[in-house]
């Protein structure tokens, strides 16, 4: 830690916890040991580590929520694409050589559910009866607007999700770092106070 001489330090640990006296070591000189070790993390010095994964695994919780807030948006988006998908290929079947065609109850649900999720299209659930025009039109709008989706779901994974997935494991690849440290560092601290 810079700023506090090592030297130091440890004359201040040796002073606040004395080495234990007895020997074989009982189970109450190690309760004992514990409560001098904490003693002196909570008077003596700032428990750092201990800070630092209370504060991470606070960031974590934000970022989960993040990447559970952005995956069930790309989950409804690709529940709009689907239901693009299906009224298209709805349409598609439709025989191409008649100059109009009527609408299906197929057709027409896929119609009420995109108009539900926001997408207008040059179709509306009470048409009847659409051209050959206003078909290859249909069509067109639903290409532009599956791109659109296709794009936004690419963008949302690829600038949102994807760094917030590397920053996340990153952070708990250092929480796991600072843990073992600590466990080291106590480990050996614990040790040295164990009479030989």
């Amino acid at each position: 830690m810079p700023g506090i001489d090592p030297i130091e330090k440890s004359k201040k640990v040796e002073a606040a916890v004395p080495p234990l006296v007895a020997s074989p070591i009982q189970p109450s000189q190690i309760d004992e040991l514990s409560s001098r070790v904490q003693g002196v993390a909570r008077t003596g010095f700032p428990n750092i580590p201990l800070a630092a994964v209370q504060l991470g695994l606070a960031k974590e919780q934000m970022e989960t929520r993040k990447i559970q807030e952005l995956s069930k948006a790309v989950k409804q988006d690709l529940a709009v694409s689907n239901l693009l998908l299906t009224l298209s290929s709805s349409l598609t079947a439709l025989p191409s050589d008649k100059s109009s065609h009527a609408i299906t109850d197929k057709i027409r649900s896929s119609v009420i559910e995109l108009e539900k999720h926001g997408i207008s299209l040059p179709i509306s659930s009470d048409t009847k009866t659409i051209t050959k025009e206003q078909l290859t039109e249909i069509k067109a709008s639903i290409s532009e607007h599956n791109s659109r989706l296709r794009s936004q779901i690419q963008s949302t994974v690829s600038t949102e999700i994807q760094p917030t997935l590397t920053r996340l494991q990153s952070m708990m690849n250092t929480l796991s770092e600072i843990l073992r440290a600590t466990r080291r560092e106590s480990d050996t601290f614990i040790k040295n106070q164990i009479p030989r």
